[in-house]
């Protein structure tokens, strides 16, 4: 991962650890706290949550349901992304933390 790389990169990278076809924005609104700097202050802003979304939809990288409040990611984009990371183990674990703070009574 880049070190300073975008919030909206860094949402895709993330997106890689969930199921493609639906992935619930709450997991990165409610689970902020240990995204780093850049995609926390996306996720706690909605100006730049709509910024950042816009971003990552303009090339297809993420598709969203805002009906739904979620999002869908190719599988393709899913698969070159993960294979891309340099250490895709951080971010596997910023989506599980993300995950267990959204929903922290959830038995896994």
């Amino acid at each position: 991962m880049k070190e300073n790389s975008s919030p909206a990169y860094e949402l895709v990278q993330l997106c890689t650890f969930f199921d493609p076809d639906s992935i619930p924005e709450l997991i990165f609104k409610e689970g902020h706290e240990d995204l780093g700097d850049n995609l926390k202050e996306a996720a706690t802003d909605d100006l730049q949550w709509q910024k950042m979304i816009k971003e990552a939809c303009r090339f297809s990288l993420l598709e969203r349901n805002a009906d739904k409040e979620s999002f869908r990611m190719r599988r393709l984009i899913q698969q070159a992304v993960k294979d891309s990371d340099e250490k895709p183990e951080n971010a596997a674990l910023k989506s599980i933390k993300a995950l267990n703070e959204s929903f922290p009574n959830a038995k896994f």
